[in-house]
């Protein structure tokens, strides 16, 4: 049951900062901030605004090295709502 109760707050703790969840939630809620360096589709949002913050030398580009196999898996799962938003709206960050 400790193990059970341990993995569940490891997995919350890595998803909350999952940049997929990010971008698709501040897609929704216009609440997004881009950076002016990097162009960010809606398809695969999570991983583009991984590589961004690698490619920029960011303090927490480890985190993001590590986030983004999972921002990859949680992207391609919302793939057809990202597509049909790509499709209507354009980039999230163009």
């Amino acid at each position: 049951m400790k193990f059970f109760a341990l993995s569940l707050c490891f997995s919350s703790a890595l998803l909350s900062g999952c940049s997929t969840v990010a971008t698709v939630i501040g897609d929704v809620t216009h609440n997004f901030d881009c950076d002016r360096n990097c162009r960010i589709p809606r398809v695969y949002s999570g991983v583009a605004n991984d590589v961004c913050f690698i490619r920029g030398d960011a303090e927490d580009s480890v985190i993001c090295l590590i986030d983004l196999p999972l921002s990859f898996v949680g992207d391609t799962g919302l793939l057809p709502y990202t597509a049909f938003r790509q499709g209507k709206f354009g980039d999230l960050c163009p």
